[in-house]
């Protein structure tokens, strides 16, 4: 799993976090490419302000479009490695730009 989110070449990982980088990055939140501890614990980010105080919407953002990330880097994953029900052939696998309209579509259906 780590490398499946985290360190593989294939398309799909990177074009996702870089995604995640713009967008977190509009939002005010420091990002760091994450490891597969943060992707795991995302549901229980905190982000607070310098006096300690939650800053409610990163939060809730965050914990919302994390996951949402990691799905869709798994369902590349599983395009490409999984043949296809009826052929019994290895589907194609995603391009980049159709790994960022899934992200954009479960991004639009998540918030």
């Amino acid at each position: 799993m780590d490398h499946i989110l985290t360190r593989c070449k294939a398309t799909g990982q990177k074009e996702i976090w870089n995604l995640m980088k713009q967008l977190c990055r509009a939002k005010g939140i420091n990002w760091k490419k994450p490891n597969l501890g943060d992707i795991l614990a995302s549901p229980l980010a905190e982000f607070k302000d310098r006096d300690g105080k939650q800053l409610n919407g990163r939060t809730r953002f965050y914990r919302l479009v994390m996951p949402q990330a990691a799905y869709v880097i798994w369902l590349a994953r599983c395009q490409r490695t999984i043949p296809d029900d009826r052929t019994g052939e290895l589907r194609k696998p995603m391009s980049k730009e159709e790994i960022r309209i899934r992200f954009t579509k479960a991004l639009d259906r998540t918030l």
